[in-house]
């Protein structure tokens, strides 16, 4: 059996016999325990680890993992009945790496959807930008500044607003002169109707109202006339 020891740069042989390199001592039993020192040192840094992430677990014996090893260095724990299986680490160290893997690639795809996001909406709000300068351009006459925008020019874009303006003024306009017209021929069908109306009446009165004979009946022969008075009543007229 060889060991290395960086504590004491000795080279130990165990070969039924002990040939022993030293350059500070000549007892194997304090290098020995000198190295076993520096292994207990290297296992309480370790389990310090150990007890840092125990604590960040929700399993009570995780938790409570350095009273177990203070317990265990003292000798006061049989090993035979204790919870942590050396058998059982591997699985419980797969798993570990298993859930730290599925994690960190959870949030790769969780940064992945936000720059998506981000960039759907710089898309949208471009659009809608683009959709507004067009509009801007198609106010032209006949839309001849629909696809030639220029930026060269401040002074056509600055007339741009004007123009709009313009437009909608002389839209309003020939609604509001449409509205009147049909309002002006519809002022004058009722004229028209009024007036045929009095026409009827004035022709009625001149006439007078005809009063209809049945066959048979000569007593309503020598039967006066009504005519529509001025009061709008009715005078006789006939022999008395």
């Amino acid at each position: 059996m060889e060991g290395t020891s960086p504590f004491t740069n000795i080279s130990i042989i165990t070969d039924g016999r002990y040939d022993i390199m030293y350059l500070n001592s000549k007892d194997v039993a304090f290098l020995l325990s000198l190295a076993c020192a520096e292994r207990l040192e290297d296992l309480d840094r370790a389990a310090t680890v150990v007890v840092r992430l125990g604590r960040k677990c929700s399993d009570f014996g995780l938790n409570r993992f350095n009273l177990v090893y203070t317990d265990l260095k003292l000798g006061t724990i049989d090993m035979g009945k204790l919870e942590y299986s050396s058998k059982e680490m591997p699985k419980r160290i797969d798993k570990m790496e298993r859930l730290i893997l599925t994690t960190s690639n959870l949030y790769t795809t969780l940064e992945s959807l936000t720059e998506m996001e981000i960039s759907e909406v710089k898309l949208k709000q471009w659009k809608k930008n683009t959709v507004a300068m067009q509009e801007d351009d198609g106010y032209g006459e006949n839309g001849a500044g629909k696809n030639n925008r220029s930026t060269d020019q401040p002074e056509t874009i600055s007339l741009r607003p004007k123009k709009r303006t313009e437009v909608h003024r002389n839209r309003y306009k020939v609604a509001v002169d449409a509205k009147e017209g049909r309002r002006q021929r519809e002022d004058n069908k009722v004229e028209i109707r009024k007036n045929q109306r009095e026409e009827s009446l004035q022709k009625k009165r001149r006439e007078g109202l005809q009063i209809r004979q049945f066959p048979g009946d000569r007593k309503l022969e020598n039967m006066p006339k009504l005519l529509p008075s001025e009061n709008s009543g009715y005078i006789m007229r006939g022999k008395p």
